[in-house]
């Protein structure tokens, strides 16, 4: 009787060849990663290996009840954005004009009773896509900036502070293609938190800074920005840290640029060859309507250092708009424009003043001759509106120069006429005009 041989059969010797290319694939695409600077998380399920990143459906799926829930890393609804922003390497001597336009809204801050108002129990995801669609066409431009008091992080409880990953998708519903993220508690949960936070942002389309997860990423060079031809730095500060982002600072110190380095970087990236410079700063105290006298000497400074725009945020509600002068390097003139605070787009309290903010759009002239010039500096006054509907919390953000929504109840209208005619008496005397479709 002949021995059988127990050798590989040719299906088998297939499926190890096809482990082996998955394996070498796999390899060479976290190595790829690793050289860019990404962070790649790798799970090893049933023999196979998946590489995959926060932004994707990555958390624990076990279920995220808004009592007591963590996050579910759902991919973000991904809308296009207003303008393709691209980094570049300034050259000083570049002499051709540029026409820009910006768009600037305030604080979004994704708190409890928002977040559970998008909150699907029966799917156990979120849905904010309609929370600031009202304000999308107002972003229209090349550049269309929100400032966010929120974390991204899969697999952490979410809070005031931890929000879903769907914030995203509602900032680029929004119409918004920039995001900065640098707040007090930027650095709460240390370099993690800023690169997941990073990585939701960046699928939904949307460009991001004031928090940065290695030195390189920090790199002035990397915030000069190409708008419409135009070189634009694009620079955010936060003027203090929570006792725990203090903690973390000490071993992450380039990770959120704070307000006392603003000055110093500013000449900086004239240096680069910056035409234009623009510097949002989260900084004031929750409440005030109008800025305090260490706002107002800072704000000079950042003017003398080399700052065009000036747009603050921090205080949660409007303060007023100013033309600051100084001069450049040469002695020549500059005017500044200076917004101290935009106000909050989207939170949860309902104290007076609290539900408002504007969003300013600028036209922007630069001349290699003349320098940079503003016209058409106008501003849109935003409402939150929050009713109810089948007995669940709605929030939606609405211009509130516009005729209210037909569903809106007479004390909320009143509340909205309220706030429009608030936001007008604090911008009365400033260089912006309400928003006209017809000066656009």
């Amino acid at each position: 009787m002949k021995k059988r041989h127990r050798g590989v059969d040719k299906g088998s010797i297939a499926m190890i060849l096809l482990s082996l290319v998955v394996l070498i694939s796999g390899s060479l695409i976290i190595h790829s990663l690793l050289e860019a600077g990404e962070q790649p998380l790798v799970s090893v399920e049933g023999g196979s290996i998946q590489l995959f990143h926060w932004n994707e459906s990555s958390a624990d799926q076990t279920g995220s009840a808004e009592s007591g829930s963590v996050i579910t890393a759902e991919a973000a609804v991904t809308v296009q954005p207003t303008a393709s922003l691209e980094v570049i390497n300034p050259e000083p001597n570049a002499a051709a004009q540029c026409d820009a336009v910006f768009s600037f809204a305030g604080t979004t801050a994704l708190e409890t009773s928002v977040r559970q108002s998008g909150y699907d129990k029966t799917s156990g995801t979120y849905d904010f896509s309609g929370v600031l669609q009202a304000v999308n066409r107002y972003m229209a431009g090349d550049l269309a900036w929100a400032q966010m008091e929120n974390l991204v992080i899969p697999g952490t409880q979410v809070s005031d502070t931890v929000a879903p990953d769907e914030i995203s998708g509602m900032l680029a519903s929004g119409g918004f293609n920039f995001v900065s993220f640098g707040f007090s508690k930027a650095l709460d949960y240390g370099e993690e938190g800023i690169r997941s936070t990073q990585l939701s942002l960046e699928a939904a389309g949307i460009e991001h800074n004031g928090a940065y997860r290695n030195e390189d990423a920090a790199d002035l060079g990397h915030r000069i920005m190409n708008i419409h031809g135009m070189k634009t730095a694009l620079l955010q500060y936060t003027e203090t840290l929570s006792s725990k982002g203090k903690k973390q600072a000490q071993s992450l110190p380039h990770a959120v640029p704070l307000l006392s380095e603003a000055e110093s970087e500013i000449r900086k990236v004239r240096e680069l060859g910056a035409q234009c410079v623009i510097v949002r700063v989260n900084w004031g105290t929750i409440g005030k309507t109008q800025p305090t006298k260490s706002q107002r000497e800072t704000a000079q400074r950042l003017a003398n250092a080399g700052a065009d725009l000036i747009i603050g945020c921090g205080t949660r509600r409007v303060q007023d708009l100013e033309i600051l002068n100084t001069t450049d390097s040469s002695g020549k003139e500059r005017r500044v424009l200076c917004a101290y605070s935009l106000g909050t787009l989207i939170q949860a309290s309902t104290k007076s003043g609290a539900r408002e903010s504007i969003i300013l759009r600028i036209h922007v002239h630069f001349d290699p001759e003349q320098g940079l010039s503003f016209s058409d500096v106008s501003y849109i006054p935003t409402f939150i509106w929050h009713a109810k509907e089948n007995g669940k919390n709605l929030y939606r953000v609405i211009p509130s120069m516009n005729l209210p929504p037909e569903e809106m109840t007479n004390a909320q209208e009143k509340l909205m006429k309220q706030s429009a005619e608030r936001i007008a008496g604090i911008l009365e005397d400033s260089p912006a005009i309400l928003y006209s479709a017809d000066g656009d």
